[in-house]
């Protein structure tokens, strides 16, 4: 949870896509160009505590992404697998 908490705090796009979903209006003058991404799947995006979800499943902050695909594979499923899991709890 700490760990999560911290990654979010650092994570700049997390926390400017926290507020688009929050301020649909704000929309228009994104800093991030990554965030456009998200402009076609808003309608799927919600806020639960800290966490952004999309269509129910946790969008993890950029920092934790790596490790939770790390964490996943050690179990050697293969990439196709390995995705499939995440996406099971995962953006």
């Amino acid at each position: 949870q700490e760990e999560w908490e911290e990654a979010v705090v650092e994570d700049e796009e997390y926390c400017e896509l926290r507020r688009l979903i929050c301020d649909p209006d704000s929309s228009s003058s994104l800093p991030h160009e990554s965030l456009r991404q998200y402009l076609e799947v808003r309608n799927e995006l919600s806020i639960q505590g800290e966490k952004i979800l999309r269509r129910g499943k946790v969008v993890p902050p950029r920092k934790l992404r790596v490790r939770l695909i790390k964490l996943v594979h050690e179990g050697h499923l293969g990439r196709s697998l390995t995705k499939r899991r995440l996406r099971q709890f995962y953006w």
